[in-house]
């Protein structure tokens, strides 16, 4: 089974004007607490291109954008170039805030660049055109300390025809200004026919309890009196006002477990950036205090737990933060639910046990972490066979298309080939929610066939595009990659070779068989054409990125001899050792002997290898290594019937096994420590762990930079 893996790094780097993007139609450029008409955002490439990028913002009728386009290179592809967005003001009656998206198409001779699927910009536009209540808040979010205030405005959309009462309404974290100093958790303003389009600035302060909360969050609503005001307004929805409130109680004496955030806030990117804060007590306990970690399902933490002591107890102790790479498209509280731009939040938990009874079951500060989601909803592409190959003689091939993400609407995948491609009959596909007709999730099949055209080409390409519309503003216009098929000509002089009897079968020692070869014309008169047969060998080539990189040219020793890739290796220092000492286990019936054999010690090193090459293959190769190469001549086995033949995988495997030993003297294929905890913070250093750790990072090399040529070849 290969199977295929969605990638979810994302390729640009957005960073929003106070955290959102929010333009109004008809908005005055510049007017303090007037929704702007305008608002921008910046953008850069996540990391250093191999040829030029072209971003072109893709948007819909609600905005415009500015520049068409932007052109990243090599070298200004991390500095930031501004997009500018501008609400239409259209005339028509829509919701406040309705929502944009801004997608973006990438190109570039970078294979790992063009066609990929980018994070959108999801816009909020506030109409003047239908009734309806503009929020702004200062900076683009609300936040405060306890005691202390923030603000945001209020204005109407449209002039009413008599008096709008908004009214709102804080929970119990939050307090809503009155008058001078007295608040409360309610108050109303009030909007006049003549007064409409006059900003009123809402005062919310945080407030000062005695509990140890850490960062965490308010909610403020907000409703139409409709028994006040103009039945016009009276459907009107007003999204809430998320207020982050930082607490000023962590430290005080009766707060035992105190609890410090980096940065004084706690923010995380699902598989990506971590954080991290600190754990310490304030006063000595009579007996060791355990202090459980609990974080919700949008995160996780490590350590699990941490100890303290009457000896450690003002040591603080380090919790690093991160977030799960969850696969779901999320939204935020603001804004009324923003998809994927918007930070949505996590929670962790605390609790103490001792047989202190000062600690026993205290209340514990819980962390509040928000979390930059990572999930791009996209069109998967995959062709069969990992290409696409046809020939105008005849024949066909195919791929598929699928969504990644459900859809709320349905989604419209239009095909566009060029003038070499035949479609079959087909020029679109349509995915719909679950339920639908044709699921979203349930791949389409594409047949193509090469046009027959009578000109001489050689061996062409054919490239077939991709659109997507749909209602589903999370899906419309995103970037899908095309198909580049391969076609091989049959007008001109060709070299056709064919199978005698449909295939080519031979025997070591034994039978043999017969391939045809023959020419489609004669060739010119007085000219002989010569045609060289080949034996099969694995050829590795060069890939292109590794030599731009310079995998290949600086690794001659001294200083330079380093391996270029960034990983962490616990992962698979951890899956070599648990496999290298489950084998052991299942060989000796779950009693491994103070020293094992050395058979069995090299079948457990064979198993281990085996495992993280597999493992790695499946990261950067789509699992396509093993798929293409299954069997395998193995140490101590009886080899498989028929042998396979040279390949990849096992050359990997074995140059990875006999390191630093050779089949003469396998050293490190016979070396065996017992069984131990496995700290990576402060590894072992035994040859035993040494030769583990080097089995990790060559595979890493291999497999990172080479592997992909070889499964393409």
């Amino acid at each position: 089974v290969s199977p295929v893996v969605s990638d979810n790094e994302l390729p640009l780097t957005i960073a929003q004007t106070n955290s959102f993007t929010t333009v109004a139609e008809g908005g005055v450029v510049g007017t303090t607490g007037t929704p702007l008409s305008g608002d921008s955002f910046v953008i850069r490439l996540a990391r250093q291109p191999s040829a030029n990028v072209t971003v072109t913002p893709v948007f819909d009728s609600q905005v415009t954008v500015t520049p068409a386009s932007l052109t990243f290179t090599n070298a200004n592809y991390n500095t930031d170039q501004t997009v500018t967005v501008t609400a239409l003001d259209d005339g028509v009656a829509e919701a406040t805030p309705h929502l944009s998206t801004i997608g973006f198409n990438l190109v570039s001779t970078d294979t790992y660049y063009n066609g990929m699927a980018a994070q959108p910009v999801i816009v909020a536009v506030k109409d003047n055109d239908a009734p309806g209540v503009s929020i702004i808040e200062s900076s683009g979010t609300t936040t405060s300390t306890e005691n202390a205030t923030d603000t945001y405005t209020l204005v109407l959309t449209k002039q009413p025809s008599t008096d709008v009462v908004v009214r709102v309404s804080c929970d119990a974290q939050t307090e809503v200004l009155i008058t001078g100093s007295t608040y409360a958790a309610t108050r109303d303003f009030t909007f006049t026919n003549g007064s409409w389009n006059t900003t009123q600035t809402v005062t919310i302060r945080a407030k000062d309890d005695t509990t140890a909360e850490l960062r965490h969050l308010g909610y403020v609503s907000h409703s139409i009196v409709a028994a006040t005001s103009d039945d016009a307004f009276d459907a009107v929805i007003i999204p809430q006002v998320v207020h982050i409130i930082t607490d000023n109680d962590n430290t005080v004496s009766a707060n035992k477990v105190q609890i410090a955030e980096s940065s004084n806030n706690t923010t995380v990117t699902e598989a990506g950036t971590s954080d991290s804060y600190t754990v310490v007590l304030s006063q000595a306990p009579t007996n060791d205090v355990v202090v459980t970690l609990s974080p919700n399902s949008q995160l996780m933490v490590t350590p699990a737990t941490l100890t303290f002591t009457s000896a450690n107890y003002n040591v603080a102790q380090t919790v690093t933060v991160r977030a799960v790479d969850d696969g779901l498209y999320e939204s935020s509280p603001h804004y009324g639910g923003l998809p994927a731009a918007s930070p949505h939040y996590g929670t962790i938990a605390h609790s103490a046990a001792s047989t202190d009874l000062a600690y026993q079951g205290i209340v514990i500060a819980p962390v509040t972490a928000s979390i930059t989601d990572n999930d791009i909803p996209a069109v998967l592409v995959t062709p069969s066979g990992g290409s696409t190959l046809l020939a105008e003689a005849g024949g066909n091939d195919t791929y598929t298309v699928a969504l990644t993400h459900e859809p709320t609407a349905d989604v419209v995948v239009t095909l566009t080939p060029n003038a070499q491609l035949d479609l079959n009959g087909t020029s679109a596909l349509t995915f719909t929610p679950t339920g639908g007709a044709t699921p979203w999730n349930v791949p389409q099949t594409v047949t193509l066939t090469a046009v027959n055209d009578g000109t001489t080409e050689n061996t062409h390409t054919a490239v077939l595009a991709h659109t997507v519309a749909s209602t589903d503003r999370r899906f419309h216009g995103i970037t899908v990659p095309s198909v580049s098929a391969s076609i091989v000509d049959n007008d001109g002089p060709q070299v056709t070779v064919s199978h005698t009897g449909g295939s080519t079968e031979v025997t070591e020692g034994g039978a043999t068989d017969t391939i045809s070869i023959v020419l489609t014309q004669a060739p010119a008169a007085g000219t002989t054409l010569t045609v060289n047969l080949i034996p099969p060998a694995v050829i590795v080539p060069v890939p292109v990125y590794s030599k731009q990189v310079g995998y290949f040219t600086s690794d001659i020793g001294g200083n330079q001899q380093r391996e270029r890739i960034v990983m962490d290796y616990t992962e698979i220092i951890l899956l070599y050792r648990t496999t290298f000492y489950g084998s052991l286990s299942t060989q000796y019936a779950g009693s491994i002997p103070g020293t094992p054999g050395n058979t069995q010690v090299q079948n457990a090193h064979w198993a281990a290898t085996k495992a993280i090459v597999d493992r790695m293959d499946l990261w950067w190769c789509g699992g396509s290594l093993k798929a293409k190469n299954p069997v395998l001549i193995e140490p101590n086995q009886t080899p498989p019937s028929p042998l396979p033949g040279i390949n990849a995988r096992q050359t990997i495997l074995e140059a990875l096994y006999y390191l630093n030993g050779t089949t003469g003297t396998p050293n490190s294929t016979t070396r065996y420590l017992a069984e131990a905890a496995y700290n990576p913070k402060s590894p072992p250093t035994a040859s035993f762990d040494t030769d583990i750790r080097e089995r990790a990072r060559y595979a890493a090399y291999l497999i990172s930079s080479v592997a992909p040529s070889l499964v393409a070849h």
